[in-house]
């Protein structure tokens, strides 16, 4: 008699592999549609069924499925880790998922990159360009001629204004607002609630209204 592991790995056959179980990664799988066939890959969980799909096993065996789109799915606890898993995938030309809500909203002219996740209540205006492996939270806008780079994480209610650049890696917390034209340099933190009204230096972590530099 087969196991229950067993009969869910027989039953999968993905075409859309989500890499972590997990608060972002459970996100990403809701906007999945439920037709289309995607399952889970988690070191940290045991295999088994959540959302009502199948979690297969741990990201070791990504192998077993090549024909398998794949998007990261983690956290924002886990920044490096899921940059470092995007440029293992993404250096063994593996075809990338890039999944956006169907409540998101994206202008025909804006760029989404591959493997990005775009939430319920996202709005991406004309001119944008959200970059690879980027996951933005719900009710967050990226106004016009915006950039925000390769794997940045854009907490819920983010406000970028026109013409702002977020190099690699950027954090931005929930309820964060970014004025006009301002850059923010690689790695940098915005804390939760700050408005940002001058360029953020590369690393620096920013806080408070309007945002000044932590030390």
């Amino acid at each position: 008699m087969r196991s229950v592991e067993e009969e869910i790995v027989e039953e999968a056959k993905p075409k859309t592999l989500v890499l972590g179980a997990g608060g972002t990664g459970r996100s990403i799988m809701a906007a999945v549609p439920t037709t289309h066939p995607a399952a889970f890959l988690d070191d940290k969980k045991p295999v088994g069924r959540v959302q009502g799909r199948s979690l297969l096993g741990p990201l070791s065996l990504l192998e077993d499925y090549p024909d398998a789109e794949v998007i990261v799915g983690f956290g924002s606890t886990y920044m490096a880790e899921r940059r470092e898993v995007f440029i293992r995938i993404f250096e063994r030309k593996r075809s990338l998922a890039t999944v956006i809500h169907p409540f998101a909203s994206v202008d025909d002219h804006a760029e989404i990159g591959a493997g990005t996740y775009l939430a319920p209540g996202v709005v991406v205006m004309p001119g944008a360009r959200v970059g690879r492996n980027v996951i933005v939270c719900a009710q967050t806008s990226v106004d016009h001629d915006t950039l925000v780079g390769d794997h940045s994480y854009l907490s819920p209610g983010v406000h970028l204004a026109g013409g702002v650049v977020l190099e690699e890696s950027v954090f931005v917390g929930t309820g964060a607002v970014v004025i006009p034209e301002v850059r923010v340099g690689r790695g940098a933190v915005i804390g939760a609630g700050a408005v940002v009204i001058r360029d953020v230096s590369p690393e620096a972590t920013v806080v408070g209204v309007p945002a000044r530099e932590r030390t």
